[in-house]
């Protein structure tokens, strides 16, 4: 959970398994869309930016925030 002083604003999430790559790319979508409208469901105010993929780097990187 990042913080803005003592204010909880946000937080990030890491994934280095290749499982919910595997399953989404089969059904022909984008790995981070169930981890985004998981993010959603629980904070639609909240931004979502991935910063790194399995794509382009060793893991799944999003940070959650305002």
């Amino acid at each position: 959970m990042t913080t803005d002083g003592d204010e909880k604003v946000g937080f990030l999430q890491l994934t280095c398994a290749a499982a919910l790559v595997d399953a989404t790319l089969r059904m022909g979508r984008n790995c981070l869309e169930p981890m985004e409208g998981m993010v959603r469901a629980l904070a639609p105010e909240m931004r979502f930016i991935s910063t790194e993929t399995l794509w382009n780097g060793s893991k799944c990187r999003v940070e959650v925030g305002r």
